[in-house]
């Protein structure tokens, strides 16, 4: 499982992470949650992490029930998903003794509750921490239930009548509430000597978890506790366990915390787009764009509650945009003043689907400037300047008021995924950028095995486009430039001009009409366009 998990977090690693949908999700972010079983009414979710959360789609009883209803093994661990409520969660299980219960026991629950898949790192560092978490639960738990248990069987052997308080009450005692307490006593013989073990005696003494408990000297109490109707509820987590329950929930942000940092090291990558993690190389010293140092802007990410739709508008061409920021070109965006603020939106969601090491820069100019270090910006220009007034030949230019694009005419397939999408395909950008930040993903994985196969061989093997080549071997430069700029550089040079331009338009401002036309068994789809 391990080797498989390892092999699946290179090939195609990152990939659930930005799942485009996985934000439809009612737990947001990472919920630690406690659970216990009462009989009389089900399952119970005891304590939640953090508290401040008050999410109305999260319905704990809900998920209380779902985490219980499973088949509980004592002391399994598990990772198990809820389509409904596009769940995931890590459960640990275990179980309580009391002395009420049916069979004595009261099955209890640990879970982390994530909205993405927990990876075997996540789940390793869960099982290792519950179980050292619910150690001095159970040693607590079981010390005061063999008390109570040798309390009991001392009671029934002997009944002899003491004071005249307890004559009246046990003559009051009809045949079945008797048989009911020597049956219950019976039990309890048989669980004592699961405690004859030399080993759980000598956990038991352990005084490091447990520091004793007071015993019930009122006889008549422990009989009374017994023969009566099973009551509304049994007692809670808290008075199974004194001793420990307070220091176990005191641990529990602890040990959130601690997980939280587990996840977060998932964030860690050699290559990034959206400042998400799209490829990590085993190798390398993978790093956070948090801990960055670098002079580049932070270009914050964006909130999944903008409903913006400027980056929607140019998915006609985006393939073509993403060909040029992929494959090393320079990009500029051109926007006359008074739509300067959209010009602005494109470039920092532009930015955003870059694929690079670490975080880059992309300024707006109020001119032409010397741009030689920029891959790419955004300029304001006059009025009625065309994308062919760009002095620089292997410039793409893309006129956001216009919405002229030039650039070279993309011939590959790894960008087809774009091919069939339309502006309404999308609700947000927010959507968009998701959607082409997973799709990136298969790229990526395929410049894992250039990096290790060798590039020109995987090209042979793979026959993969020319066009689709440059975007690879550029890749492999931003993560070596010594061992593959050459390469880069070289592709560069024999490069020829191709520029085009093109008209980027919506797909509402077109009318598509289909005609199917038959030769034989060919048939081809002809757009015609109004």
């Amino acid at each position: 499982m391990n080797k498989m998990s390892t092999v699946d977090e290179a090939v195609i690693w990152g990939k659930r992470s930005v799942d485009p949908w996985h934000r439809m999700t009612c737990c947001p972010e990472a919920v630690f949650t406690v659970i216990e079983f009462c009989q009389a009414q089900g399952p119970r979710p005891l304590y939640s992490y953090p508290t401040h959360l008050h999410n109305p789609h999260l319905d704990m009883d809900n998920v209380a029930l779902w985490l219980m209803s499973a088949e509980i093994i004592n002391g399994s661990s598990m990772i198990v998903y809820n389509q409904q409520m596009a769940v995931y969660a890590c459960v640990h299980y275990s179980t309580l003794l009391d002395l009420h219960a049916r069979a004595f026991q009261r099955p209890i629950s640990l879970a982390l509750l994530t909205p993405v898949k927990p990876t075997v790192a996540i789940f390793k560092e869960f099982i290792e921490t519950s179980q050292h978490l619910f150690l001095p639960l159970l040693v607590c738990n079981q010390t005061l239930f063999k008390s109570h248990l040798i309390r009991l069987v001392n009671l029934t052997k002997t009944m002899e009548i003491k004071t005249p308080a307890e004559k009246n009450f046990l003559s009051s005692l009809s045949k079945f509430a008797k048989a009911k307490v020597q049956s219950v006593s019976d039990q309890a013989k048989r669980m004592l000597q699961r405690f004859e073990n030399h080993a759980v005696q000598k956990v038991l003494c352990n005084s490091v978890y447990c520091s004793g408990h007071e015993s019930m000297n009122n006889d008549i109490k422990i009989l009374e506790q017994l023969i009566m109707d099973h009551p509304a509820s049994l007692q809670e987590m808290k008075f199974l366990t004194p001793c420990t329950y307070d220091g176990f929930i005191k641990t529990l942000p602890k040990i959130y915390e601690k997980l939280t940092k587990t996840t977060q090291s998932y964030n860690t990558g050699t290559l990034f787009c959206a400042e998400m993690p799209v490829l990590k190389l085993k190798d390398r010293n993978n790093h956070n764009l948090d801990s960055d140092n670098n002079n580049a802007t932070t270009m914050n990410l964006l909130n999944e509650n903008d409903y913006t739709r400027n980056l929607t508008t140019v998915v006609e061409g985006l393939d073509k945009i993403l060909f040029a920021l992929l494959s090393g070109e320079k990009l500029a965006l051109w926007s006359i003043e008074e739509r300067k603020s959209l010009g602005k939106d494109l470039l920092k969601k532009l930015n955003l689907l870059r694929v690079c090491m670490q975080r880059q820069n992309a300024s707006w100019n109020a001119g032409h400037k010397n741009t030689k270090d920029c891959q790419l910006f955004g300029e304001s220009v006059p009025r009625k300047t065309t994308v062919n007034d760009s002095k620089d030949a292997m410039l793409c230019v893309y006129d956001v008021e216009g919405r002229w694009l030039k650039c070279r005419n993309y011939r590959g397939k790894l960008l087809n995924f774009l091919s069939s999408k339309r502006n309404d395909s999308f609700p947000t950008d927010y959507a968009l950028i998701q959607y082409v930040m997973a799709q990136l993903t298969d790229l990526c994985s395929i410049v894992y095995l250039a990096k290790y196969i060798g590039p020109n061989e995987l090209r042979e093997r793979l026959q993969i486009e020319e066009d689709d080549f440059k975007m690879i071997v550029n890749l492999l430069a931003e993560i070596d430039f010594l061992k593959y700029g050459w390469m880069k550089e070289k592709i560069k040079k024999e490069r020829n001009l191709g520029m085009i331009a093109r008209k980027v338009r919506k797909k509402k401002d077109c009318l598509d009409e289909f005609y199917w036309k038959e030769s034989g068994s060919f048939r081809s789809l002809i757009t015609v366009d109004y």
